[in-house]
């Protein structure tokens, strides 16, 4: 769970404090300005501390959309590590502030809490306004929304090939007895700043599936969103609990058979809904014959582990989209 805090800062731009639950005894922080870690007194100071708060970027120009702040809640599914498939789905809600934005107070009393017209989170804005994003596109102009929702796909992308590392080592940890093994939704968050640049704000592993709101209209539009999405995400992985038509013509009783990446990514495809590929999106360094197992992508600085089977993938991707050129 994460708890917004302030932070005050020597210059003119102020930043949030987020404190989360971290299992290990150390961090490593980025050397920047604006992250640094605060350290409070432990309520049982026999057992080890480890709340940790991690300062972020406070965005000092949102987007205002009738004087209010919002941000944006995408879906995004992970259907494999191996090699690595993910893809954002095209529906998500535009959450507002409950309160008009006002720059003059970023801060509630003499505390340390942001005000709630600096804020979009649920926790503090239950009841507030809710969008869908056909009513953000219209209201954008639909070239605007393109130009926006290509760097939220780009963003995501890179938000996925970021942990690639993490999955795959914790796939080796959990040691599963078929290579297919599971899938993860996550809600990512992206504010929106004037120049209509996407910032992400939070990755969320467990994003609410709940439909709450006091009017009923609204508390509908959030469950119609959300069903869809589910809906897709389900028709995208059944085939690994179902089987194909294959195995149930067989009759086979030992369960759906083991797919190849190319089998299973033409089933996901085909059963895909709103959920958009951005495997192609993917910062894959290759060249020659394809990346050696184990190779890292050496451009703008990031490091991730692809493999030949990610080569692989990326070039399969590219060949679909230039047939639907």
């Amino acid at each position: 769970m994460l708890h917004d805090h302030a932070l005050a800062s020597s210059t003119d731009t102020p930043f949030y404090l987020m404190l989360t639950l971290i299992p290990a005894h150390s961090i490593p922080v980025a050397a920047c300005r604006a992250l640094q870690v605060a350290v409070r007194p432990p309520k049982n100071p026999s057992k080890p501390q480890t709340h940790v708060k991690v300062a972020q970027q406070y965005i000092t120009n949102p987007l205002l959309l009738q004087g209010r702040k919002f941000h944006l809640r995408l879906w995004l599914l992970v259907t494999s590590h191996q090699p690595l498939r993910a893809y954002l789905h095209n529906q998500g809600l535009v959450l507002f502030s409950s309160e008009p934005y006002d720059t003059k107070r970023p801060l509630e009393g003499h505390g340390v809490r942001p005000s709630v017209s600096h804020v979009t989170n649920y926790a503090r804005n239950e009841d507030s306004w809710v969008w869908d994003l056909p009513r953000l596109q219209q209201q954008l102009g639909d070239a605007a929304w393109e130009r926006l929702w290509e760097q939220m796909r780009v963003a995501s992308a890179l938000t996925a090939a970021a942990v690639l590392g993490p999955l795959r080592a914790a796939h080796r940890w959990l040691q599963p007895s078929v290579s297919n093994y599971g899938f993860q939704m996550m809600g990512l968050d992206y504010l929106i700043d004037e120049s209509l640049h996407p910032w992400l704000l939070e990755v969320n592993s467990a994003p609410s599936i709940m439909a709450v709101h006091s009017d009923a209209d609204t508390c509908e539009l959030i469950k119609s969103t959300k069903q869809a999405m589910l809906g897709d995400m389900l028709a995208m992985v059944q085939h690994r609990v179902l089987g194909s038509s294959s195995d149930s013509s067989a009759g086979s009783s030992r369960g759906p058979s083991v797919l190849s990446w190319q089998e299973e990514l033409a089933a996901e495809m085909a059963n895909r809904g709103g959920f958009e590929p951005i495997m192609g999106l993917f910062p894959v360094q290759h060249s020659g014959s394809g990346a050696a197992a184990g190779s890292s992508s050496g451009s703008k600085g990031l490091n991730i582990p692809w493999q030949e089977v990610d080569v692989q993938l990326q070039r399969v991707m590219q060949q679909q989209y230039q047939q639907h050129c």
